[in-house]
């Protein structure tokens, strides 16, 4: 027996086998086939009216298997998981915002001081002494008198020669300032021949203390 004569002896024995399968599937299935073709040839009744949809019972669907709590703390932990890591942080949807620098408040103005009191002006008698009469009749000698100020004290004399002042002069000077302002005075006592002089700008005080040391000394010689 040759190569070919096997090939074709194998062929034929597969096809055998192939249509003996399949005419017992068909015998065993054709039983079931028929009864489905004669159950499609039936009409099925009209359902039946319901009067209250109330009474119709609900059937609850189960979708799932319960979930086991371990299982379940589980799926809940790693869905906190993905919330958290979806989460988008603050920072990049809300800018930072720079804190204002503190605000400082003036100070409270402070109350200005009172003002000095008003210095209370000097009254100066500037009224000239009462102007004597030429002396006649005084005694000839020579007489000393004192006349005060706040500046100080003077010492004036006067020479009596035929009841007349012949000579006036100062003897003492004891004031804050020189009695040079009124070194002038003598010679109006000697023309006058009186204690009454004139005053003298700047040395009204000394003025006035010579003035009443030669109304001492010539009430002396009276």
């Amino acid at each position: 027996m040759n190569s070919k004569q096997s090939k074709n002896n194998l062929l034929a024995i597969g096809s055998a086998a192939v249509l003996a399968v399949y005419a017992a599937g068909f015998f065993r299935t054709r039983a079931a086939a028929q009864r489905f073709a004669d159950d499609s040839e039936q009409r099925r009744p009209a359902p039946a009216q319901v009067d209250n949809p109330a009474d119709v019972p609900v059937l609850q669907r189960v979708d799932s298997a319960p979930v086991a709590p371990k299982k379940k703390a589980q799926a809940v932990a790693v869905l906190q998981i993905q919330l958290d890591s979806a989460r988008i942080p603050i920072d990049s949807i809300v800018p930072a915002v720079t804190p204002l620098p503190p605000v400082v408040l003036p100070p409270a103005p402070v109350a200005p001081p009172p003002p000095p009191p008003m210095p209370v002006p000097v009254v100066v008698d500037m009224t000239p002494p009462p102007v004597e009469k030429a002396t006649n009749g005084l005694k000839d000698g020579t007489y000393r008198g004192w006349g005060t100020s706040r500046h100080g004290d003077i010492e004036a004399a006067v020479d009596i020669k035929d009841g007349k002042i012949s000579a006036a002069y100062i003897t003492q000077c004891l004031t804050r300032y020189s009695c040079s302002w009124i070194g002038h005075l003598p010679g109006q006592v000697l023309a006058r021949q009186s204690a009454n002089v004139d005053y003298v700008s700047g040395a009204t005080q000394s003025s006035n203390a010579f003035y009443h040391a030669i109304l001492e000394a010539i009430t002396k010689a009276k």
